[in-house]
């Protein structure tokens, strides 16, 4: 009786709402083994009818995920799979196993899959090596919407996906059961060039896309104009994020042809994507003359355009110049709003202040830490941080062969996970700025792998530093997983 009682407490603890989704959201759970998942496979089959599944927020070993998929498998009803931050901490050898447990159960049982949520899973392109055949099969067919954001898929993972897009589509077509996917979400993963390119050849294949997000992938020009070839056969579109990627005025002039073609098109974020000049008159000029159905912003922040709501771009050449301060200002009394006001050219800036000492890994890394203490989320501040990261780090990390080991070194000692032979240097009283840019500074072409490696090492052990920034260690461990 006990095992039953405690089943029911479980389940009243458990949410089944009407869409009948059955959720353990965030409960923290380490599901091992098949015994540590038997609540929630009792919970799976007590339900007469499932749609939704979600089990983010718990970590998943293959023992427990084929157990649950043995339960899964009794459902054919299934067809949202909630699974964002699903596998913390777990080798990238039991990922793809378990998701091919997963995906069996959903192929086996002949499930039309509408929604498939794996984002801030660090399991790079071994994980997609796991999705392989679900994404291939008739239960995929279906698909409206596929969100892998922030999994570290890297070119490779982005071309393995696309190829899996395409056969899904091909297949799909032949059956007459046409591909419709309208969501696509897959920021922070380090496709570049070629693994937008890919991933563009689908899209224009499937062509009924309404919602796309790919920001912070490194593309530059050559996967922006590809993309935006793509985004011109999906005339639906309503919501474009290409933030943080690199467009130059080539890429931006090739999206400015596209965006007529997209008489539906609601939101765009080009922030921080280095349209240029050239690039922010040619997007200006579509948005200007056309276009109508751009909506207005809710709210207005500093550095806006709001005489025209259809010019509501973040882009840095659309955007009026805000008073700047000099660098010593910002370093006598840091702040948020100061470090936004050290204007585009702040992180060269901050590397003149070093003089002589640019080349200094502990005085670059000082600075690093004077600047994104002010962080402490993400926002406007840390995407400057990261900026000013960025240019203080770059060429120094070239420098030398063992300039990764300093790199990491300096971080450890500066936020005070490692011993200073400096007895009086003084540690944040957080650490959760410094983990966020640092976090960003990671995933960079530029940072060493040795480097990430002794971060992971020193970040996986307990601190109560990092205790105190619990939510920031959990990204930056997710992301250092990733490599």
């Amino acid at each position: 009786m006990a095992g039953v009682d405690e089943l029911t407490k479980q389940l009243a603890q458990t949410n089944v709402d009407s869409t009948f989704e059955l959720s353990f959201k965030k409960q923290g759970r380490k599901l091992n083994k098949a015994e540590d998942a038997k609540e929630i496979v009792d919970a799976i089959q007590k339900c007469d009818h499932m749609t939704a599944l979600c089990l983010e927020g718990n970590t998943l070993g293959v023992e427990a995920a084929e157990a649950i998929s043995k339960a899964l498998g009794q459902h054919p009803e299934f067809q949202r799979a909630l699974w964002s931050d699903m596998f913390t901490g777990r080798l990238k050898t039991e990922i793809p196993q378990a998701l091919k447990f997963l995906g069996a159960a959903i192929t086996g049982a002949g499930c039309n899959l509408v929604e498939l949520d794996l984002s801030d899973n660090a399991f790079g392109p071994n994980g997609v090596v796991g999705l392989v055949d679900l994404l291939k099969s008739s239960s995929c067919y279906s698909l409206q919407e596929l969100k892998l954001n922030n999994n570290g898929l890297g070119i490779g993972g982005g071309k393995m996906l696309a190829e899996c897009l395409l056969e899904c589509h091909e297949k799909s077509v032949q059956a007459k059961k046409p591909l419709s996917l309208r969501v696509f979400i897959s920021g922070r993963n380090r496709l570049e060039n070629d693994g937008a390119t890919a991933l563009a050849k689908a899209f224009k294949a499937i062509g009924t896309l309404e919602f796309l997000a790919m920001p912070q992938n490194g593309i530059n020009h050559p996967g922006i104009s590809a993309l935006a070839d793509a985004i011109g056969s999906n005339p639906r579109l309503k919501h474009l994020n290409l933030n943080d990627n690199t467009f130059t005025a080539k890429g931006a002039q090739a999206i400015a042809k596209a965006l007529p073609k997209l008489e539906k098109l609601e939101t765009i974020n080009f922030g921080d994507c280095l349209i240029r000049t050239a690039g922010a008159q040619a997007i200006a000029g579509v948005l200007k003359h056309g276009l109508n159905s751009l909506q207005e912003p809710e709210e207005e922040t500093e550095g806006d355009i709001s005489e025209d709501p259809k010019l509501q771009i973040k882009g840095s050449a659309l955007t009026p110049n805000k008073q700047t301060i000099s660098v010593k200002d910002f370093l006598t009394f840091p702040s948020p709003s100061k470090l936004l006001q050290l204007g585009r050219n702040g992180g060269e800036a901050l590397l003149q202040e070093l003089g002589s000492d640019k080349n200094d890994m502990d005085k670059i890394v000082s600075m690093i830490m004077k600047v994104s203490v002010v962080v402490s989320k993400d926002d406007e501040a840390k995407v400057k941080a990261c900026e000013c990261a960025d240019s203080l780090l770059k060429h120094a990390l070239t420098t030398s062969d063992n300039a990764g080991i300093l790199a990491a070194n300096a971080f450890l000692v500066a936020m005070g996970l490692l011993k200073s032979e400096d007895k009086k240097r003084k540690t944040p009283s957080s650490i959760t700025g410094p983990l966020l840019v640092l976090e960003h500074v990671v995933r960079q072409s530029y940072f060493p792998k040795i480097g990430r490696e002794i971060l992971l090492v020193f970040i996986s052990k307990p601190h109560p530093m990092l205790d105190k920034s619990a939510d920031a260690r959990h990204k930056m461990l997710q992301t250092l997983h990733g490599f």
